[in-house]
């Protein structure tokens, strides 16, 4: 069953949402496009990016990114990548 889990203390603006997604609590998202099969962890910031069949954890900027098949982790800051990758906690990608 593909469902979309969105907080409401999230805020979606002018993006696209293709369940299955999960979006928590804080996330901000802007002119993006996410999913299908991203879970996105809370107090994160996605802005003009394609991000689908991955896990971003919390705390984590993405800035007009292509993501897919990825994992991120926390505290990490993307910037206009187009990849799949795999970044531990508190690294910059640009």
């Amino acid at each position: 069953d593909k469902e979309v889990m969105i907080s409401p203390l999230a805020q979606v603006q002018h993006s696209k949402l293709i369940p299955p997604v999960y979006i928590g609590e804080g996330v901000v998202i802007e002119h993006s496009v996410i999913g299908p099969y991203v879970s996105v962890g809370r107090h994160t910031h996605i802005m003009g990016s394609r991000i689908k069949n991955s896990i971003i954890q919390a705390h984590t900027a993405i800035q007009e990114g292509n993501i897919d098949n990825s994992m991120i982790g926390s505290h990490v800051h993307i910037q206009g990548k187009s990849t799949e990758i795999n970044v531990g906690d508190y690294n910059i990608v640009m």
